[in-house]
């Protein structure tokens, strides 16, 4: 989720007591978090440390024009027998297991499958968000395979506001600004 305080009650410790809580409340290890500019602070003083940086697109979906799937590719929806590969597809893409969030997600939202001769080589989801839907995780052997993926849901979107967060990669982007 977001944590998001009122410009009239900034500067009280609230994001920080709430960053404590909800640390103090986790059973894993390590947690991971998207930060703005305006939490990195908060979050420092919990001893999170900044590990690489993501690009934030959203507006409103408009139907690209879909992505030629090469030969061999077929997209399907996910189902609950495909949950140990998507984990493991994840856990590659991430270095995490997060096989509880990957079931949550599915649990959530809806999710496509990417195939190549029937072997599952990547995947995405939709799911509800604040004003609208997001968009992810992607997880794709490459870029093609990603913009494939993406192009699906902004298919489905088209008209309604979604949101993607995507690593910081120029050309997926430049694709996605386009």
């Amino acid at each position: 989720g977001m944590i998001l305080v009122s410009e009239a009650y900034r500067g009280r410790g609230i994001a920080s007591r709430l960053v404590a809580d909800t640390l103090s409340a986790l059973s894993a290890p390590a947690a991971l978090l998207h930060a703005t500019p305006h939490g990195a602070g908060v979050y420092a003083r919990h001893g999170f440390q900044p590990v690489g940086q993501i690009s934030q697109h959203q507006g409103m979906a408009i139907d690209k024009q879909q992505e030629t799937l090469p030969a061999g590719w077929s997209l399907r929806p996910a189902v609950r027998d495909d949950l140990d590969t998507l984990a493991q597809l994840d856990r590659r893409a991430s270095g995490l297991s997060r096989r509880a969030l990957v079931q949550a997600l599915l649990d959530q939202g809806q999710a496509m499958v990417l195939q190549d001769q029937g072997e599952i080589i990547g995947f995405s989801m939709l799911r509800p968000f604040g004003r609208g839907e997001l968009i992810g995780p992607v997880v794709a052997v490459d870029e093609k395979a990603a913009r494939v993926l993406i192009a699906h849901w902004l298919a489905v979107c088209a008209g309604r506001f979604v949101r993607i967060d995507i690593p910081a990669d120029r050309d997926l982007s430049d694709w996605l600004e386009t």
